[in-house]
């Protein structure tokens, strides 16, 4: 099974939303956004070929 990130662009969103209403949600999103305090720590760690950094993060109860 093969899982892969899936881009979205203004052809998907402004026949669902309109150009306004795209650029309103965005926004909304972003200023209301992850409390990043409350996302897990980064951390690192050696491996052959230099460091490993690990960002996890989590909003609204799921990863991402």
């Amino acid at each position: 099974m093969t899982i892969g990130a899936v881009a979205v662009g203004v052809e998907h969103l402004e026949p669902t939303l309109g150009h306004l209403a795209a650029v309103d949600a965005l926004e909304r999103a972003l200023r209301g956004g992850p409390d990043v305090e409350g996302c897990p720590a980064r951390a690192s760690g050696p491996v052959p070929a230099g460091e490993l950094l690990l960002m996890p993060a989590a909003a609204g109860g799921s990863p991402g």
